[in-house]
């Protein structure tokens, strides 16, 4: 099995300019390595962690 992400990505309604949340969890060969979840403009995000 190779590494990949899931992204989840949470709108606060129908519209995407709505974005409230979102989650990331990164799986390996042994399953979940990491996972993250903040909620949108919470705070400074720097690259696609929360500074």
């Amino acid at each position: 099995m190779q590494e990949f992400v899931a992204v989840d990505f949470e709108t606060a309604n129908e519209k995407r300019g709505s974005a409230c949340a979102v989650a990331l969890v990164k799986f390996d060969e042994e399953g979940t390595e990491g996972d993250s979840y903040d909620k949108a403009l919470a705070g400074t995000i720097n690259g696609l962690y929360k500074a």
